[in-house]
Order: C-alpha cells, then sequence, then structure tokens
C-alpha cells in the first residue's frame, strides 16, 4: 500500500481538457478582441482601410462570433458526451475550418462590409498573410499540433475508440 499510482490515460484531462478550454473558451475572445481592435482603430496588421459601414460592420462580427462559438460548443459537447471515433474526425475537420475561420474571417468581414468584394478580400488575406507571418505561422501551428494530437494521442484513442480513432484519422487526412 506504499504509494502505487496507477496513470490514467484515458478521458478529458491533460493536453485534451486544455484543447477543450483553449479551442472553445479562449478563442472566440480572441476574435472578439480582434474584430474590437479592427473596428477602433481601423488597422488591418500594417494595412490602413478607409471605415466600411459601421452596422455592417458589427453585424458581420456578431455573426461571425456567433459561428465560432457554435463550432467550439458543438466541438466541446462532441469531445465531453460523444466517446466514438467519429469524434476525432469531426474534431479535427472542426479544428482546420476553425482556422480558416481564424485566419480570415474578421478580414472578409472587414471587406464585405465595405463593399470591396470578393477577390479584394482574397487579395487582404495574402496580404495580411505575408506582412503579419507570425500570426499566420501561429494559427497553421494550432491546427496541424492538434491534428497531430489527435491523430497520435494514446488518451485521444483510448478515449474515443479502441484502435479505431487513430485509423480514422489517418485515413481522412491521406
Amino acid at each position: 500500500m506504499g504509494g502505487l499510482s496507477v496513470e490514467r490515460n484515458y478521458g478529458i484531462g491533460g493536453w485534451l481538457l486544455i484543447f477543450i478550454i483553449a479551442q472553445c473558451a479562449i478563442m472566440p475572445l480572441i476574435d472578439v478582441y480582434r474584430g474590437y481592435d479592427l473596428l477602433v482603430n481601423g488597422e488591418v496588421g500594417p494595412l490602413f482601410l478607409s471605415k466600411p459601414n459601421p452596422i455592417m460592420l458589427i453585424a458581420g462580427f456578431a455573426v461571425l462570433v456567433l459561428i465560432e462559438v457554435a463550432l467550439s460548443t458543438f466541438i466541446a459537447y462532441r469531445l465531453i458526451k460523444k466517446f466514438r471515433p467519429v469524434t476525432v474526425t469531426i474534431t479535427i475537420w472542426l479544428i482546420w475550418l476553425y482556422f480558416t475561420i481564424m485566419q480570415s474571417g474578421y478580414l472578409a468581414v472587414w471587406a464585405f462590409s465595405g463593399d470591396l468584394g470578393f477577390f479584394y478580400t482574397i487579395d487582404l488575406i495574402f496580404f495580411v498573410a505575408k506582412n503579419s507571418p507570425l500570426v499566420s505561422a501561429f494559427w497553421l501551428a494550432w491546427a496541424v499540433g492538434w491534428t497531430g494530437y489527435f491523430a497520435m494521442s494514446d488518451r485521444v484513442d483510448r478515449t474515443y475508440g479502441e484502435g479505431e480513432a487513430l485509423k480514422e484519422a489517418a485515413e481522412t487526412f491521406s
């Protein structure tokens, strides 16, 4: 009875818990801040744009944040309540969808609320990615890192299926 401990390597804990907190609680707050900063300062990275229609801008940001909150809530619900291999696949797909939103969503809202058009929005996204490579690298590393975690983690594999989660995730990205 002298201090024998058993390591629990399944369930919601460790890095999986950190992911749920960061992805589902902190990430939407980051975009709220980015949208607020954009609205107040009128800056997109090093680029200054004329202010678009403020009502359209606020409505666009509200929709964007609601989408992020809905995605985050769905991810958290699946991870906490649905211990099935498909949960891993859904989570990985939603991480990449979230990456797209975090990388370009607020820029698209800005461009469309100012009637700048679709192609200008694409140019704006590339301009900001080129001039703010650390931000772009962070979001890409976030998506790649968590994809790797969900595809290779023993905790994820034991929690969401007996070997099936890893195989399904690997098939999704091969």
